[in-house]
């Protein structure tokens, strides 16, 4: 309890033994342990969900039983579990003698370990039992004993499938920001190289006419080419000092901030030393390789040439594009300078622009990825039409819950089925479990989109239509199959007749005169409530209504807690995308200052002459300012056209990893403005130094430059 009459869901553990556990271990973070009787551990990212803290008495009801006052004793970090803040629900520890204080002395799951071969065994010389079929084994031996067991995987996420041994719960989550990080890497190193390159252009523009004195005084081609190439190497050394620490540094946080968002500890957080050695081989390599193209242009120059760079060229004059003469005689030579710079200089333009093209359809995927993800949960709203959902902790006669919940603000109550089942092979061995509802003919509660056969047919009481999630996890299943379902030891044969757009864990929908065939006819055990007030009020209500009637609620939540749950999962996802398109502007916004220097280097003459000729330092400034806009707008341009398609690709690769349906494409109405705006403003920002550089230059420098 939270609250009067308001209640969250918390999964209990009982454990015998603390301090042996050998599968699934519970490790102690704060506090009391073992709990003693009366006490509960809480799983240490579960207690702002109960709003309890150390030492408070919280009260706890277990369906079917007495509720019990315990102290919360401790903290402790069950690394098995999914993080409580995802799925809306806390963990909680118990011993055995606690749980009898609630009148019960019994438990209910086990879980076992196999050998790490399935399949051929060598040593043997004979095949060993596939996963499955141990699995099989162990419900027949159970059985064997008088004891029903059933196969369940404990997470909902997971598509029915039992997890890898070892494997966190999130584990596809993690994976996937894994691969984001690397390819956001990979572009990130040839964004830098293209950086490098640029910035190499800028100081060998600077010694061009050096390089033609060395020549000239008897200098080989492969001595300059030495000299430039150990300088670049010794800069990349210098830079590595820094960078090396600043990456750990990162590299920590932000795994720290992974880790703290799904719930694991970081063993060793020291990098090993292969990583650091290819680090500091690809430093060193990187700036060289990147560095050859401009020292090799050097080398090759001949004495003529290089002595009498002034900055501009002949040739430039001549390379104009018909484009830029049109504007120029449209425009003036305000727009005809820059825009005849921008295509001089085409090589570098181009990498500067694609470097802020790749933020930008970063930036713009990362936002549209989060719209889209908001618009394919919102299918929630739409098929889902009730407000509440309550499952009992035992079956009642479907009149007597409507009764029962018909309480103030409720204006439609419907009773469901709620179980779990399974599908029996046809080599007779159990598949693992998944949710079964069963829903009134002429349900008003759900509208499922069917995204392959078809819904339910009037009056059909022998047929199931399932989501995507179960299609996935139940491989060589298709709509229209016959498959043997088992349910509460029996079985039944029953078409797959259609598949739903519902998201959650893997589910079978059927009709509810079906669900009389395993159960006692007439009864349910879940009610779907839509109601007229907020939420939480019509929550509040349904507690005090089932208390005064003495009717046990096993679980409830609203609609609006289970949509929320979803979009928490991919909260991650968005986050880091953001975090990578800030990293690759910010490389971006290197290049073009880069580009930018290298232009006013190669015009400074050029630059003079318009000083000489009456130019302002206004008027210079805008033109080089005008310059940075005109690559920073083909940038804009290029990652508009680019953007689309990558933000279909990611959300939908995302939506299905985790929901393992289609994606709803939707554009954020804001990501284009607010990239416009950013890249703006660093456009602004990097073109303003060289701008001022060439407002301060006298004509007399600018003239002389060499």
């Amino acid at each position: 309890a939270v609250g009067k009459d308001e209640w969250k869901s918390i999964v209990l553990f009982v454990i015998d033994d603390y301090e042996h556990m050998r599968l699934n271990i519970v490790r102690p973070e704060k506090g009391s342990w073992p709990p003693q009787r009366g006490e509960v551990l809480i799983e240490r990212v579960a207690l702002p969900i109960t709003q309890a803290a150390l030492g408070d008495v919280v009260q706890v009801e277990i369906p079917g039983a007495r509720i019990q006052e315990l102290t919360v004793a401790g903290l402790v970090h069950d690394a098995g579990q999914a993080p409580a803040w995802m799925e809306g629900m806390a963990y909680g520890y118990i011993s055995r003698e606690t749980l009898k204080m609630f009148g019960i002395d019994r438990l209910n799951r086990l879980i076992f370990a196999t050998h790490e071969a399935h399949g051929h065994d060598e040593a043997q010389g004979r095949e060993s039992l596939s996963l499955d079929g141990v699995n099989a084994r162990v419900i027949e031996a159970l059985a064997g004993r008088g004891i029903a067991a059933r196969l369940v995987a404990p997470h909902a996420h997971d598509a029915g499938s039992v997890p890898r041994k070892g494997a966190h719960p999130h584990e596809g989550q993690m994976k996937s920001l894994l691969f984001l990080l690397g390819s956001f890497g990979a572009l990130a190193f040839v964004l830098s190289g293209l950086t490098v390159f640029t910035l190499m252009s800028s100081m060998l523009a600077r010694e061009v006419r050096a390089i033609g004195v060395m020549k000239a005084v008897g200098a080989r081609a492969r001595d300059i080419g030495a000299m430039y190439f150990l300088g670049v190497l010794a800069l990349a050394l210098i830079a590595l000092v820094p960078a090396l620490p600043a990456s750990f540094l990162l590299a920590g946080n932000y795994a720290r901030f992974a880790s703290g968002m799904l719930n694991f500890n970081i063993m060793n957080s020291q990098p090993p030393a292969l990583i650091i050695a290819g680090i500091v081989i690809l430093g060193l390599a990187l700036p060289v390789a990147a560095a050859s193209l401009p020292v090799l242009r050097g080398m090759r120059m001949n004495v003529r040439d290089a002595i009498c760079d002034y900055g501009v060229r002949e040739e430039s004059v001549t390379r104009r594009s018909r484009l830029s003469i049109a504007l120029g005689g449209r425009l003036g030579a305000f727009v005809a300078l820059p825009l005849n710079a921008v295509i001089r200089m085409r090589m570098r333009s181009l990498f500067t622009i694609v470097m802020l093209a790749a933020g930008g359809v970063v930036f713009i995927a990362a936002l549209n990825t989060g719209a889209s993800i908001k618009a394919t949960l919102g299918e929630i709203d739409r098929s889902l039409r009730y407000d509440v959902e309550v499952r009992l902790a035992k079956p009642m006669p479907a009149a007597e819950i409507t009764r029962v919940f018909s309480v103030e603000g409720a204006r439609a109550v419907e009773p469901w089925g709620d179980a779990t089942a399974c599908r029996i092979t046809d080599a007779g061995l159990q598949e693992r479990e998944f949710r079964i509802l069963a829903l009134p003919e002429s349900s008003q509660m759900v509208d499922f989109p069917v995204v392959s056969g078809r819904w339910f047919l009037p009056g059909e009481t022998n047929a199931v239509v399932v989501n995507q999630r179960w299609l996935a996890a139940e491989h060589g299943v298709n709509v229209g199959d016959v498959i043997t379902l088992r349910m509460d030891g029996r079985d039944r044969r029953v078409p797959v007749v259609g598949a739903v757009r519902m998201f959650g864990q893997s589910t079978a929908l059927a009709p509810f005169a079906m669900f009389g065939n395993f159960a006692q006819r007439g009864l349910a055990n879940s009610v779907r409530i839509a109601g007229s007030v907020e939420p939480d009020a019509l929550m509040r209500s349904i507690n005090a209504a089932a208390r005064a009637s003495a009717v046990p609620i096993g679980m409830m939540f609203g609609r609006s807690e289970f949509k929320k749950a979803l979009e928490d999962h991919f909260l991650i996802i968005v986050s880091f995308l953001v975090l990578m398109a800030a990293f690759i502007v910010a490389v971006g916004a290197m290049g073009l200052s880069s580009t930018m220097s290298v232009s006013v280097l190669e015009r400074y003459r050029e630059i003079g002459i318009l000083r000489a000729v009456g130019g302002s330092s206004g008027r210079i400034l805008g033109m080089i300012m005008l310059e940075g806009a005109i690559v920073g707008l083909a940038g804009f341009l290029l990652a508009l056209l680019i953007s689309v398609p990558v933000s279909m690709l990611i959300g939908s690769t995302f939506i299905k990893i985790f929901l393992q349906t289609t994606i709803d494409f939707a554009v954020e109405p804001l990501s284009v403005p607010l990239w416009f705006l950013t890249l703006a403003i660093v456009t602004a920002l990097a073109s303003s130094l060289p701008a001022r550089t060439a407002v301060r230059l006298s004509v007399r420098d600018a003239l002389a430059y060499e």
